[in-house]
């Protein structure tokens, strides 16, 4: 329960209300899925009260339809914020960085400058475009529910396996390397069987789709990472979680077509 509380507080904005040492913030990478499951639910659960729950309130049919587009903004937006956008901010700190950096010194630097610069304002326009798009084309076949819970999922498992894959890039310590450094393959190994169960059991075959998704993105950006920082930090372990997500959307728009 504690690595759950600690993965609660490292992925989300939830008010866990107290700290948690370095071994159990290790240990909580075995509930990266789970946490994601989470989130997914609780947006697709708002998404049912506006498409499903307060449309069978009025039977008559005379109160307007909330558009698919208002619906799908609003949905993404509460993944954010839920988050406190910091996967958001990874991604676009990832960018800033991967795009103006020359060294691997210049790269990190910038990568923990607070501003953003154009690379990450681009990278956030685009990913919420995409997020917001897919959603709004699948809230109007009435197929979105499904993707809303297993992208997460797929996110939050690729952060998992980046961070056992790679070692930490900084050598001035941070969050990063306490969360995923020690005691990864251990994390990463649960986190692979409750991501496996949970995507199975929400998506059928098409679980192997999203898991291929997952590992494609991970290898993506953790050859670019090496390449780049000589491993990940948080920063690219959020821009691998949201890469990952929008990667899932963009193939189940494509299979609903």
């Amino acid at each position: 329960m504690t690595a759950l509380l600690a993965a609660l507080g490292l992925l989300t904005r939830v008010p866990v209300r107290r700290a948690f040492n370095e071994s159990e913030v290790a240990d909580a990478t075995a509930f990266y899925p789970l946490v994601g499951a989470a989130l997914g639910a609780g947006q697709a659960a708002v998404l049912w009260v506006a498409v499903v729950w307060l449309p069978a309130l009025d039977p008559a049919g005379s109160a307007s339809r909330v558009p698919s587009m208002v619906l799908a903004v609003c949905v993404v937006a509460l993944g954010v914020w839920i988050t406190g956008a910091i996967h958001v901010d990874g991604l676009a700190d990832t960018f800033d960085g991967f795009g103006g950096g020359r060294s691997r010194a210049e790269v990190l630097a910038i990568m923990r400058d607070p501003r953003v610069g154009a690379y990450g304002a681009v990278a956030i326009v685009v990913l919420l475009l995409v997020k917001v798009a897919c959603l709004d084309a699948l809230i109007e076949r009435r197929a979105a529910t499904m993707p809303l819970v297993v992208a997460p999922i797929a996110g939050r498992w690729a952060m998992a396996a980046l961070g056992w894959w790679l070692p930490y890039a900084r050598t001035d310590g941070g969050l990063g390397g306490v969360a995923l450094g020690s005691g990864a393959g251990r994390g990463l190994a649960l986190a692979t069987a409750s991501a496996t169960v949970l995507l199975a059991a929400l998506a059928g075959w098409h679980a192997v789709v999203f898991g291929t998704i997952a590992v494609g993105v991970t290898l993506v950006t953790g050859r670019a990472s090496r390449r780049r920082i000589g491993g990940f930090t948080g920063d690219t372990l959020g821009a691998t979680g949201e890469l990952t997500e929008a990667a899932v959307w963009l193939a189940v728009v494509g299979m609903a077509a």
